[in-house]
């Protein structure tokens, strides 16, 4: 157990410690991040087709945090810091959350 540990701390110190994150510190990036994501979405035409079918994905444990935790992942494997990663999932036109209780649990 304390092995495994042991190389997974090490695979990642090896994989991020030579990032150039330098370039987070300034305004101008998120400025021009923000942006840009906001040409995106007020350009994107939404498409008003009337649906044959419908695909519903019902993800199982896929909370606010890790969704977060996977989308940094995603981000620093790309060789940035990832918070700025946006998954699949998050691109899709529509997304919706529910919270769900078990009264007898």
């Amino acid at each position: 157990m304390k092995f495994s540990y042991f190389l997974l701390v090490n695979f990642f110190s090896l994989t991020f410690a030579n990032l150039d994150w330098s370039q987070d510190k300034y305004p101008e990036k998120w400025y021009n991040n923000a942006h840009d994501n906001l040409r995106k979405i007020l350009n994107h035409k939404p498409n008003k087709n009337l649906a044959k079918n419908t695909i519903l994905f019902l993800g199982d444990g896929m909370g606010i945090t890790t969704i977060t935790a996977g989308r940094i992942l995603k981000g620093q494997l790309k060789g940035t810091n990832g918070e700025e990663e946006i998954t699949n999932m998050e691109a899709m036109d529509n997304v919706a959350l529910s919270k769900t209780y078990g009264i007898d649990s």
